[in-house]
């Protein structure tokens, strides 16, 4: 009878046999709750890629300027060379820029927009249309940008006084801040 067995099943149809027997056995490895943290893990992958792609960030141009007469308005300009027009469309009145004294190292205030020049002046223009002194149009070199602003508080022991100014000019992805996009399309 022993022969009988022996011989009705080959020796390598059992040795695959078990084999295949063993590799399932393998695979159970891995328990079902690491399985379960690992699809968790890629949901939470995809939910913050959709967030990255979804949530948008201000992006800010540098301008400088002078705090006007009686010390309550302050003047920014932005270079053309480093805004374009349409960018500055979502910039209203209302809106709010942050700005510091130049030769101060205090902390960053706030302004808001009263008005923004809607094309380019040459600094000759500036300095006539605003009645701005030599000293107050120094910091004009190019065609710029003019944004009016009203400073909150008294200001008027620094007038004539030059400030630096981060004016929003547009929002972006943060996806895209973090692929370096902006400089593939060179902005």
């Amino acid at each position: 009878m022993d022969e009988f067995r022996r011989t009705f099943f080959r020796h390598e149809a059992l040795e695959f046999y078990l084999q295949n027997k063993e590799q399932t056995i393998l695979l159970r490895v891995v328990a079902p709750p690491v399985m379960l943290m690992l699809w968790l893990l890629a949901a939470l992958a995809v939910l913050a890629i959709g967030g990255a792609c979804l949530y948008r960030v201000p992006v800010y141009a540098a301008g400088v300027g002078v705090i006007t007469q009686p010390g309550d308005q302050a003047l920014v300009f932005l270079p053309l060379n480093s805004v374009r027009a349409d960018q500055l469309r979502s910039l209203r009145a209302g809106s709010q820029v942050h700005w510091r004294l130049a030769t101060a190292d205090q902390g960053t205030l706030k302004a808001v927009v009263v008005r923004v020049e809607p094309s380019a002046l040459v600094p000759e223009e500036i300095q006539r249309r605003y009645a701005l002194d030599d000293h107050a149009a120094q910091p004009i070199v190019s065609p710029s940008f003019v944004i009016q602003l009203r400073l909150e508080g008294d200001w008027r022991s620094y007038a004539g006084s030059r400030v630096q100014a981060q004016v929003p000019i547009d929002t972006q992805s943060v996806i895209s801040l973090l692929s370096g996009s902006n400089m593939v399309r060179g902005e």
